[in-house]
């Protein structure tokens, strides 16, 4: 249920009007952080996916909990073939969290098995200055 949650969430967060478009030095952070998460991601290594997480997915979802996902929805897609950028958008304001910055960056992505997919990556910027991955879909496009 928890999941469910932060999946819609997600979706809401691109319809908000409080979300917005950042420039591109803003940008570059978040994308580079996402793009590293998934990089583990696409080296199986999902345990350390959830290492490098938020501290607000930790929370939310235990670890045994978050690598049978992976597992079951990430796994069965195989290797990665490509993936491309598609957009990204920022908000100060996110459910059921304390304001602070967040983005959502979605990537279209095509993995050894079919169908293309568009990967979600939900993002916050922690105390620290780092952003990290608090959230994480794939769908069919």
């Amino acid at each position: 249920m928890k999941l469910l949650s932060t999946l819609a969430i997600s979706l809401c967060l691109f319809a908000s009007p409080a979300a917005q478009a950042q420039d591109a030095a803003s940008e570059a952070p978040a994308k580079a952080a996402a793009l590293q998460w998934l990089a583990l991601s696409d080296a199986g290594n999902y345990a350390a996916t959830w290492e490098q997480a938020a501290k607000s997915l930790q929370s939310q979802l235990p670890k045994a909990t978050w690598l049978s996902l992976m597992q079951t929805h990430r796994a069965p897609k195989g290797a990665l073939k490509s993936r491309q950028f598609s957009q990204a958008m920022f908000t100060k304001t996110w459910q059921g969290l304390p304001d602070g910055e967040y983005g959502v960056l979605q990537f279209n992505a095509t993995f050894e098995r079919p169908p293309a997919l568009a990967e979600t990556v939900m993002l916050q910027k922690d105390a620290d200055g780092v952003w990290r991955v608090n959230g994480y879909l794939i769908k069919p496009r």
